[in-house]
């Protein structure tokens, strides 16, 4: 299903000011060039559920969603006080 090489961007923020101009999709130009440059052609980014900007982003560069993670922050686990 995959190459023999997978690469994962674990983190790609862009400020608030400087969304919907592009920032994205030239950090994603660069991430996919350096990529190439490797002979890497499988890439594997994750955002939170509620970014569907970011998703969509993801999604016009051919990703597609492949696994749902679920997380607990700042809470105790049930039946825990």
């Amino acid at each position: 299903m995959t190459g023999g090489r997978i690469a994962e961007v674990q983190t790609l923020c862009v400020a608030p000011a400087e969304r919907n101009g592009g920032v994205g999709t030239l950090l994603l130009d660069t991430v996919d060039a350096e990529l190439a440059t490797m002979g890497i052609n499988d890439l594997i980014i994750a955002t939170v559920a509620a970014n569907t900007a970011a998703q969509r982003l993801y999604e016009r560069r051919g990703l597609r969603p492949i696994m749902v993670q679920l997380a607990r922050f700042g809470a105790s686990p049930p039946g825990m006080s």
